[in-house]
């Protein structure tokens, strides 16, 4: 037989095997694209599923599921839509009891469940509730009328200073010599 032809078969095996292994080891990708990433509570979210495997729609699952979280990650809700060729639409209804705050919108299919959670899609939704707004203690510093700050970067001595509602800094040398000063 001629060497070139054994050449040829070898290389488009080699090819075949590896297009094989590398369409097998694929996960399943979900993308949810929402109508909005900030609502009120008792809206509506709106969303449209693409479920990939590689580059082409997926066929391998038929149920979408769509978890709703708090900030704290407890699940709120969670929705089961039809796949139907890599594609899923639906709404999910915030619930009017909800605090203001930042929760997350979770979106997989059971054959994701057989591989690792980070390939899970999340999308964080801001939720605005004007009744029960989000109550964040802040301690508030009173700053000293005087106060000073400084210190040496690379040989650079830097100093600022507050004292009386104006602001004066001082850049030197380590040497001492006065590279330049400003107030206001």
């Amino acid at each position: 037989m001629n060497p070139k032809y054994h050449l040829l078969k070898s290389a488009i095996l080699l090819c075949l095997s590896f297009a094989m292994i590398t369409t097998h080891g694929q996960n399943e990708r979900v993308y949810l694209h929402v109508d909005k990433y900030s609502c009120r509570v008792a809206d509506t979210l709106w969303f449209k599923a693409y479920i990939s495997k590689g580059a082409l729609p997926s066929s391998l699952s038929t149920n979408l599921y769509v978890d709703l979280f708090t900030p704290k990650g407890i699940p709120l809700s969670r929705d089961v839509f039809p796949i139907f060729q890599g594609i899923s639409i639906g709404q999910i209804k915030v619930p009017d009891s909800l605090v203001t705050g930042n929760y997350f919108l979770r979106a997989f299919t059971r054959f994701q469940l057989n591989y690792d959670t980070t390939d899970f899609f999340n999308v964080p939704i801001m939720v605005y509730n004007k009744e029960r707004p989000y109550i964040s203690h802040h301690m508030k510093q009173a700053p000293s009328l005087n106060q000073t700050t400084s210190g040496i970067i690379k040989g650079i001595l830097w100093t600022t200073s507050l004292s009386g509602g104006q602001i004066s800094s001082l850049l030197a040398i380590d040497s001492g010599e006065v590279m330049g000063t400003c107030s206001w």
